[in-house]
């Protein structure tokens, strides 16, 4: 994060993309999923934002 916040670089979440895609697997509870730090973020003072990509994909 320091890195980041050094870098001047703002974040974008992808939730819904990456809550459906990330650790995908039948017939058992996901253990991991990709959001990230949002709040650390936040905190640290590093822009952060939400969208959506994938909007054509079939599994979308």
């Amino acid at each position: 994060m320091r890195l980041v916040k050094q870098a001047n670089i703002g974040i974008v979440s992808l939730p819904m993309c990456n809550l459906y895609l990330q650790d995908r697997a039948s017939n058992r509870t996901p253990y991991w999923r990709g959001i990230t730090k949002v709040h650390e973020f936040k905190t640290q003072g590093i822009p952060i934002t939400f969208a959506s990509d994938n909007c054509r994909d079939p599994f979308f």
